[in-house]
């Protein structure tokens, strides 16, 4: 353990002495787009490097916005550690938009980085393909930047939603015997991988105080947990034999042996999402906070782990997912370094059963993600017992008033540590404010609150943390004792929404120990504004972008808490949706067409059938690039056609386009799953109004520009599918 600390106080001094002078970003032009060589020879290797260090760039432009120096450097030992810098009364409360449209773009640029990843496992990257991948880029960011000072974000979230779609255009011309439907599940997939193309970096976040703190610098410390077991190293070795591989998908089994490698390196943590694929700890962090007066004066005053379910969710093979789960605690244990150690579970039971019922009730499929955490840490924790591994459960969500805690566990870590002060004089400072934080713990226990509005379990943590810390510190003080040192693990699903709102109060809770003069409210609030927690959820061990709490998590948070700080828009954000920027364009322009139209007499039974189509035609907007081509192109040629009628241009043509139409959706009224019916009656329509003018009508029209310089006769009619033929009556 003296090892393990001397190294973090090496690293510790040596990041207080680079916030001297982080990098600073100045200027939105290097932001404009990747920016990539003219290089005729620019391979994907060379692009993706390029784009992963965009992505963390722009975090560090979000920072940038947000009045916090921030800069990644290289330690001393070969680490890369984001290091970020803000000052008590200079930092900028989160400012929505500017969150939300960048980690749209990160999450825009993770799904170029799938792209790569396709191209690669189906064996067509190459320079052509990269520089599609680059063009597609540079138009996307493009129309982003051009119209960033739009109030609107969704406006933004739809340019990049159109990249997505020009993304899955150029892998089906490489890749043709995929279709959209296929490319677009894969590359909503990988986009949760990408972060492993990189070793993962320590986050550092320092904190300028003011007098109020005795102008001494806070400093937040989380520190990747990824090397590997022994035997978790051997369960990726001949693949083909492991049987958790071979429950896998077919796609799935290629993206495991494509970063298999930088999986067993132990350089990256393991993004949570892939919790039902790859059977490691997943978004495993050891986070420490410390107090400094200078580079050479600091001290640690508080240490917690927190990771995403420990849990292997393969829901096939109940044996194999407890093996796993088992070996993921012991990674814990290693990673931690402790004697011994509890994994406690931030999940609730009872919130599966009510949402298995409110699916049901939908017709919807429901996997009990939380019930299975809860049974399979359990069960693999009870296999460790020998080895001092402990669980525990505290619900934190709504149901927390309903369900039952489990504190044996932590009960278990207190006995431990009660066991070590039993040898030692009950007068010490350390174990007085030990047995202080004990006696508070077992008292929130012991509470029953109707509405636990308070949230204790968030408390009984924290408490839990402080206990450790000082049982720790005891350790090393009296190392002829052979006292026993343990370590907190926490952790819900993800380990970002109520594993970040535990952290969260921990590093808060822990200021305000330390400075008991300064408001819980406003320590709160500077560390809403220090962003760490919105790095932390959507940095490596997440998907990039999804930065934040999602709103549907808000009832764990605390009344001090700032939610409206720490509550994001892409929190949640589980894929982008793919649009087709031309069928786009298409669909503003007969919708403004619709409108120049409004106040024209001669359009009154035409213009209601055109807009029930128009709206039909631009719900279909999330659709259309996944569309078998066959309805794809019967929309996009219908829009086209209503377009040139609202202009009055080639009447006769578009007549018969919009005939044919009709006629193709009369005998397919299920068109490649599509169902058209409501359509084809509004073609209907708009075929026998048009059809059935006389020819005094015709002209009036004529002078009102609807039908320029055409000289329409014997003009077809609609065939419904419910009546006999329409007679054919033409222009009189």
């Amino acid at each position: 353990m003296e090892t393990r600390k001397s190294k973090k106080n090496l690293l510790v001094k040596e990041i207080l002495n680079n916030i001297k002078n982080p990098a600073l970003i100045n200027s939105d032009d290097f932001f404009s787009h990747v920016s990539l060589s003219d290089d005729e020879n620019i391979d994907s290797h060379q692009l993706t490097l390029q784009i992963y260090n965009h992505i963390i760039s722009l975090r560090l432009l979000i920072d940038h916005y947000h009045n916090i120096q921030s800069t990644l450097f290289t330690s001393n030992t070969g680490k890369k550690i984001y290091i970020r810098c803000g000052e008590i009364g200079s930092m900028l409360e989160p400012q929505e938009k500017k969150l939300a449209v960048y980690n749209y773009l990160r999450i825009f640029y993770a799904y170029l980085l799938a792209a790569i990843v396709i191209s690669r496992i189906h064996e067509f990257d190459g320079v052509n393909f990269a520089k599609g991948i680059s063009h597609i880029n540079k138009i996307t960011t493009d129309a982003f930047y051009e119209n960033l000072s739009d109030d609107n974000d969704e406006t933004m979230f739809r340019y990049l939603a159109e990249g997505k779609g020009y993304l899955i255009n150029l892998i089906q011309v490489y890749c043709n015997h995929l279709d959209p439907v296929n490319i677009n599940f894969m590359i909503d997939q990988v986009k949760d991988w990408v972060a492993l193309d990189e070793p993962s970096a320590y986050v550092c976040t320092v904190i300028k105080t003011d007098k109020a703190y005795d102008n001494k610098l806070i400093i937040i410390l989380d520190e990747p947990c990824s090397q590997l077991l022994p035997k978790q190293t051997e369960s990726f070795l001949n693949l083909s034999t492991q049987d958790w591989f071979n429950e896998l998908s077919s796609f799935q089994k290629s993206l495991v042996e494509y970063y298999k490698k930088k999986i067993l390196s132990g350089l990256s943590v393991i993004p949570s999402r892939l919790r039902s694929v790859i059977p490691l700890n997943k978004n495993a962090y050891e986070e420490t906070v410390w107090v400094a007066s200078s580079p050479d004066e600091f001290e640690l005053i508080n240490t917690c782990y927190h990771s995403g379910t420990v849990a292997f969710l393969n829901h096939k093979d109940e044996k194999i997912a407890i093996n796993m789960t088992r070996l993921n605690l012991l990674q814990q244990k290693r990673a931690c370094n402790a004697d011994a150690m509890v994994m406690i579970c931030l999940n609730s039971e009872k919130a599966d059963t009510f949402l298995g019922w409110y699916e049901w009730f939908n017709n919807r499929e429901f996997t009990p993600d939380d019930s299975e955490i809860l049974k399979l840490t359990q069960a693999g924790a009870l296999e460790l017992e020998e080895e001092n591994i402990f669980y525990s459960k505290i619900c934190l969500n709504g149901f927390r008033v309903l369900e039952y805690d489990d504190y044996l566990g932590i009960n278990k870590i207190v006995s431990i540590v009660q066991e070590n002060l039993s040898g030692l004089d009950q007068g010490m400072s350390l174990i007085v404010q030990i047995n202080d934080n004990i006696s508070t713990l077992f008292n929130l226990e012991k509470q029953y609150i109707l509405i636990d509005y308070a949230v204790k379990g968030l408390d009984i943590i924290h408490r839990l943390t402080r206990i450790a810390s000082l049982n720790n510190k005891l350790v090393d003080e009296y190392p002829e004792k052979n006292l026993k040192s343990i370590a907190i693990w926490f952790g819900c699903a993800s380990g970002e929404n109520r594993t970040g709102i535990t952290f969260n109060h921990n590093i808060g809770s822990s200021i305000a120990n330390y400075f008991p003069e300064n408001s819980i409210e406003k320590i709160h609030h500077t560390l809403a504004q220090t962003q760490h927690l919105h790095v932390m959820t959507g940095y490596q061990g997440n998907t990039f972008g999804t930065d934040g709490i999602r709103s549907k998590s808000s009832g764990s948070l605390k009344d001090y808490h700032p939610g409206r700080l720490l509550i994001t828009k892409t929190s949640d954000i589980k894929f982008i949706p793919a649009y087709d920027a031309g069928y786009n364009a298409l669909a503003r322009r007969l919708s403004a067409g619709i409108n120049s139209r409004k106040m024209n007499a001669a359009y009154k039974y035409l213009l209601p059938l055109v807009t029930q189509c128009s709206e039909f035609l631009t719900s279909k907007d999330k659709d259309i690039v996944i569309l078998p081509g066959k309805i794809k192109n019967i929309y996009i040629e219908l829009a086209q056609a209503l377009e040139e009628i609202m202009l009055g241009l080639n009447l006769r043509d578009n007549l018969s386009i919009l005939q044919n139409i009709q006629l193709i959706l009369s005998d397919n009224k299920n068109l490649n799953g599509e169902n058209t019916g409501m359509l084809n009656n509004l073609l209907v329509k708009m075929i026998n109004v048009i059809s059935n003018l006389n020819n005094s009508v015709s002209e009036q029209l004529v002078q009102h520009g609807l039908f320029k310089s055409e000289n329409p006769e014997n003009l077809p009619v609609a065939q419904s599918a419910n009546s006999s033929p329409v007679s054919n009556t033409g222009f009189n």
